[in-house]
């Protein structure tokens, strides 16, 4: 008990230290929250309980664990300071939405049945209403640069901090007991542990404070993509230094799905001049390397299974697989048939496709969604073709969604997917205010 009171009492410590800092860079309040909520998105700090529904047939999955993160906190406290503001407004496409939400949320409480899945309807539905919130904002705030500003400035101390700690993962072969900033323990012959076989050995991929590596490397591509919309208002100073930071760190994730992002992000920059050939030739030169040794050593063949079993839930229960299975249900449903390892243990994971996973776990209501969604940005469509910067954050998302899931079953990573859905929305409406100023 005293532990846990002196966490919290450190959590808010670090909290006021960062409210300070930001509050004299900016005093606008929506700001300074954006700031503290983007410093803690560098650490997985939660409070999480195995309960029975987190067992699918006799095995643990920390899919469906009772977690309360603090991302969760702080959204709700952000949507809170956004309501009493004024800036919970919408449209037609956001009630929608919003409304289609209710309903995959609903179904989802009833036909799982498990507080997993009761958690993460409210989960979603927040974080909803917070982006939408935050779009608002940005339609009101036009000094876009002290954005980027005070983003940046909260993740460079996270960054540091991970990068540090996935080194010295990657050298020790374990964690560093640093279970207080959201460290996970670790060691590289544990199972379900991300390691790559290289050389005969078994190296632990950089985790950072995050609760799996590829989570930890896409949010190291946001702090990329902010760095670069830092560096073309503020001049950055140190770099190359800062980006050669920024490669060591992706490459020490060994996240095959990170490393494509970078080279897209810095194939683009290349493509519209921002960016040294040399640098460039450096840059893909150590990635493709890395990428080729990766791919070595990891099969596709486990996520062509998730993905074909996705399509027999969805396929069998028909015409109830089009309601979906319901939030965090699709593991639940591949325990009625698991996936056997040559190990004769079972394989049961989300499918590492956030696309193909949710529309299996939402079905129609999912794809409605989506739907509402694509149609709604369609409105900036003209912005999206001839903006790189906004196509290289999407080409970000596509890359993620098809190879990975966690955007759907972890709070960083939706936290991740808002982010990248922020900036996009931030570069387009510095593109229309620059516009109009003309």
């Amino acid at each position: 008990m005293n532990n846990e009171i002196g966490i919290i009492l450190g959590i808010l410590l670090v909290t006021l230290v960062v409210v300070y800092f930001l509050y004299r860079l900016q005093k606008d309040k929506i700001l300074v929250w954006l700031g503290i909520t983007v410093f803690w998105s560098g650490f997985n700090i939660q409070y999480h309980k195995i309960i029975d529904s987190s067992y699918i047939s006799g095995h643990l999955s920390n899919y469906r664990f009772l977690q309360i993160n603090i991302l969760d906190l702080l959204i709700i406290s952000g949507i809170l300071l956004l309501a009493y503001m004024g800036f919970l407004k919408y449209n037609r496409y956001v009630l929608y939405s919003g409304l289609t939400l209710v309903i995959i949320s609903i179904y989802s409480v009833i036909f799982v049945k498990a507080p997993s899945s009761i958690i993460w309807s409210i989960r979603l539905l927040l974080f909803y209403l917070w982006i939408n919130g935050m779009f608002n904002y940005l339609r009101e705030f036009v000094k876009y640069k002290e954005v980027v500003k005070i983003v940046f400035l909260s993740m460079l101390a996270p960054f540091g901090i991970n990068l540090m700690v996935g080194l010295f993962q990657l050298i020790l072969g374990h964690s560093l007991g640093l279970n207080i900033i959201g460290e996970s323990v670790l060691t590289s012959g544990m199972m379900d542990i991300a390691v790559i076989k290289f050389l005969g050995k078994y190296l632990l991929r950089a985790y950072g404070t995050f609760p799996h590596p590829n989570i930890l490397a896409i949010w190291l591509i946001v702090f990329y993509i902010i760095a670069i919309l830092y560096d073309k208002h503020f001049k950055l100073k140190y770099k190359t230094l800062l980006y050669f930071l920024m490669l060591i760190s992706i490459m020490i994730t060994m996240s095959k799905a990170a490393i494509l992002c970078y080279l897209v992000i810095t194939y683009i920059k290349l493509l519209h001049g921002k960016l040294k050939k040399g640098k460039l030739g450096f840059t893909i030169t150590l990635s493709l390397l890395l990428i080729l040794v990766i791919y070595g050593h990891m099969s596709f063949d486990l996520r062509c299974l998730l993905m074909r079993r996705g399509f027999e839930i969805f396929t069998n229960g028909f015409p109830l697989s089009l309601f979906g299975v319901g939030l965090t249900g699709f593991v639940k449903e591949l325990a009625k048939n698991p996936i056997v390892l040559n190990t004769g243990s079972y394989f049961i994971q989300p499918i590492h496709n956030a696309i193909l996973l949710w529309i299996v776990e939402t079905g129609l209501f999912g794809v409605l969604f989506l739907i509402l969604t694509f149609v709604n940005c369609l409105s900036h469509k003209n912005i999206i073709q001839k903006n790189p910067q906004v196509r290289s954050i999407i080409l970000v998302i596509i890359i993620v969604s098809m190879l990975d899931h966690f955007f759907i079953t972890t709070v960083q990573g939706l936290f991740v997917l808002c982010m990248l859905l922020f900036i996009i929305k931030l570069v387009i409406m510095e593109h229309e205010y620059d516009k109009a100023k003309k």
